[in-house]
């Protein structure tokens, strides 16, 4: 009886080890110590289990189920590790929605926000290991179910296909409008009136194809300023070009 009462005590005290080993930080040094811990404890199953086994009597079903095969309670731990850490990620991911909020309202205001930025870029990278499949697995069915993953991504991509929809129905009605007012009006060439409206159709979806990634929390920011860089170096290098361009357009509005 003593024998098998210090196995049922290693089995709750492995069973403590890892629930504190699920509860802890990984790579922290708290989660370092609870590993060895956890070793110890295995240990102790292994030793009173072989202990009650010299006796003549039968382990516990858990505990048999332990030492026939380690590796499967290791993978159970694994994987329950993943996705707590993808939960907390997504955690993570509306305290910096909130913070970019805060930052944000300071910026308009002048304050320095670009410490800021860099810390939240620093901690909201992601390591994965890709020769963890299993691991792998787990970690994106997870992201798939958080709220703050998979979900707001559908929702994302969901406003994002409805507001490119009501831009491309938007940019049609407003072109036949566009078209009925114009032929209307008299002296109206046929090819100044189709270079309106086709102006109009596009200039609508393009700005509705921005909205559209905004949407998607793409910033428009570095975007612009890309464009506009890129249309600073096609001016001064189709000067001549363009030039042509603008005398074509005022000769047809003219006309």
């Amino acid at each position: 009886m003593e024998k098998i009462d210090v196995l049922a005590t290693a089995l709750f005290e492995l069973e403590s080890a890892e629930k504190k080993l699920e509860s802890a930080v990984p790579d922290s040094p708290e989660y370092k110590q609870l590993e060895k811990t956890l070793a110890q404890q295995r240990t102790k199953v292994i030793q009173a289990g072989e202990a009650v086994s010299q006796t003549g009597l039968a382990p516990s079903a858990k505990k048999e189920e332990f030492l026939q095969d380690p590796k499967d309670s290791e993978t159970e731990l694994k994987n329950q590790l993943v996705v707590n850490v993808t939960e907390l990620q997504g955690e993570q991911t509306a305290i910096i929605d909130r913070l970019n909020v805060v930052l944000d309202a300071l910026g308009n205001k002048g304050g320095d926000t670009q410490s800021y930025r860099k810390y939240i870029d620093v901690v909201s990278g992601i390591e994965i290991n890709v020769t963890d499949t299993e691991g792998l697995i787990v970690r994106l069915v997870s992201w798939l179910q958080s709220e703050e993953g998979g979900i707001r991504l559908g929702l994302s991509i969901v406003k994002f296909i409805l507001i490119i929809s009501v831009s491309i129905l938007a940019a049609l009605i407003l072109k036949k409008l566009v078209r009925t007012t114009l032929s209307r009006v008299g002296g109206v060439s046929n090819l100044f009136l189709d270079f309106i409206v086709m102006t109009t159709e596009r200039g609508v979806m393009v700005v509705g194809f921005l909205m559209g990634l905004t949407s998607l929390g793409i910033s428009l920011g570095p975007l612009l300023a890309l464009l506009g860089g890129v249309s600073f170096v096609l001016a001064f290098a189709l000067q001549s070009n363009l030039g042509n361009f603008a005398s074509g357009l005022m000769l047809l509005i003219y006309k």
